[in-house]
């Protein structure tokens, strides 16, 4: 997501980035206000943050963020500014992953977003594919695949476990195949974990696992999130 109010800047970063096929633009925002609405509402993997933004600045955006308890461990802002407002008023300066000064070299910009990207890929598939080992989960099959998918989403898009039926259709889009297929999938292979799991385990690696609760699909993909945020470092 880009938030830059100089339309010339804002265009030519958006025009750059998407060069690369690895990665979507799902906002550009030139105002303060539109940039918190817009993020709150698709969650980006990385934003990038002017600081001098009309109605809200880039300081003020970066603190209403922190208020929120699934922001703290983000660390996915890039700040593009030649501002010189104080970073020392940030309630949690952690949110920021760098500072580029204007004007700045756009292949560098383009290096620190794949830099986030990778970081995040890395610690998300190493601790999830460790779980999915210690759960007994065959790691081969196509409905284990959904269910990793399904992980990622959540855990940097958390509002589509609102209804499992928006996270399903996120995965079926970019999978090309049906939503039915995606939650048959992830079902099989949650059913097929249930069978060999013993409930040592499940209390090993998640102490604050709810026995009475059953392991639905929706369930152990919160379950995971909360050991992914907890590990977080």
């Amino acid at each position: 997501m880009v938030a830059e109010d100089n339309i010339s800047t804002n265009q030519t970063c958006c025009k750059f980035l998407t060069k690369d096929k690895n990665i979507q633009l799902i906002s550009s925002t030139t105002d303060g206000e539109k940039t918190l609405k817009e993020y709150l509402r698709l969650r980006p993997d990385v934003l990038l943050l002017d600081l001098n933004l009309p109605k809200i600045n880039g300081l003020e955006i970066i603190n209403a963020l922190c208020e929120i308890q699934e922001e703290l461990d983000k660390c996915n802002i890039i700040i593009i500014s030649d501002s010189e407002l104080p970073i020392t008023n940030l309630s949690n300066p952690s949110k920021i992953y760098r500072i580029l000064k204007k004007p700045f070299s756009y292949d560098t910009l383009l290096n620190l977003v794949k830099e986030i990207e990778i970081k995040n890929s890395t610690f998300l598939s190493d601790n999830i594919r460790e779980l999915l080992y210690k759960l007994k989960f065959n790691l081969y099959t196509e409905g284990t695949g959904y269910f990793v998918s399904a992980i990622k989403l959540a855990y940097t898009n958390p509002h589509l476990l609102n209804t499992t039926k928006d996270l399903y259709k996120e995965i079926a889009q970019k999978k090309e195949v049906t939503e039915e297929h995606v939650e048959w999938g992830i079902r099989s292979s949650v059913r097929t974990m249930n069978k060999y799991v013993t409930e040592e385990t499940l209390k090993d690696l998640f102490p604050w696992h709810d026995e009475k609760k059953s392991l639905s699909s929706k369930y152990l993909i919160v379950l995971f999130i909360d050991y992914l945020k907890i590990h977080k470092t």
